[in-house]
């Protein structure tokens, strides 16, 4: 059994790939080698002595098959890119064509500016949302806390790193015991 290093299989595929009559059979090659192993395309060129393991020769040799017989790579991969995002696809899902990322970007372009929102205000959560701030205001400012809050932490009462230091922490004053929050 012979020793297949990444750089060994890119070449062999590409060769095979381009007796199959494959377009571009150095990029497919590289694609399958990619996948097969689970390394971006930089990578492989900087791993060119790196042995494959079985699990990846299997993979490869399927992957090569199913081009060889002129199955697209996206279905093969099973993803393709479109406009900034990796897109599933699988046979019977129509591959994107780089001319269809230009008619897309040609209709966004002439969609009109999205004007306002048209929310309708609902003035009772509102006010319910002020009293909850004030509420929460008061408690800070009467415990002598500026803004923070710990969270999980009770209002009023200073963050503590740990149980000891919660233990000796100053014991909240009569005013801010006597407040309750939300009611």
């Amino acid at each position: 059994m012979s020793e297949w290093t990444i750089k060994k299989a890119l070449e062999w595929t590409e060769g095979y790939l381009a007796d199959k009559g494959d377009e571009n059979p150095r990029l497919s090659a590289q694609w399958l080698l990619s996948e097969a192993c689970g390394l971006s395309r930089t990578q492989l060129f900087v791993n060119f002595d790196r042995l494959l393991s079985e699990d990846e020769r299997g993979v490869l040799r399927d992957y090569v098959r199913r081009r060889g017989a002129g199955e697209p790579l996206q279905y093969i991969t099973g993803e393709v890119a479109f406009r900034h995002i990796n897109v599933k696809v699988r046979p019977g899902v129509l591959i994107p064509r780089p001319e269809t990322e230009v008619l897309v970007s040609e209709v966004l372009a002439a969609l009109p500016t999205p004007g306002p929102r048209d929310v309708a205000w609902n003035p009772e959560a509102a006010e319910q949302e002020r009293e909850a701030v004030a509420a929460v205001k008061k408690a800070l400012e009467e415990a002598g806390e500026s803004a923070s809050l710990s969270v999980g932490g009770d209002l009023g009462r200073p963050s503590a790193a740990n149980d000891d230091d919660a233990d000796a922490a100053a014991e909240p004053s009569d005013a801010a015991e006597d407040s309750s929050v939300g009611g």
